[in-house]
């Protein structure tokens, strides 16, 4: 299986953000949406639910502290 090194954020219906995973310190819920919080810089927002999400960021070693 490939490497990836980097993940696209839905950051609308019709557009895609490059975020490489090291420069991500966590992951927020927001209503349906996920704010992915990086260094230094504003939140990016994911359209899809914190859980669809995690998913993909779970091979960088992120995981779930709680659920609600």
């Amino acid at each position: 299986m490939a490497r990836v090194d980097s993940l696209l954020l839905h950051a609308s219906t019709t557009r895609r953000v490059v975020v490489e995973p090291g420069d991500v310190y966590f992951l927020e819920a927001e209503g349906d949406d996920t704010l992915v919080r990086k260094r230094g810089r504003e939140p990016l927002r994911d359209l899809r639910k914190l859980g669809e999400l995690s998913d993909f960021f779970a091979p960088f070693g992120f995981y779930r502290i709680h659920n609600e």
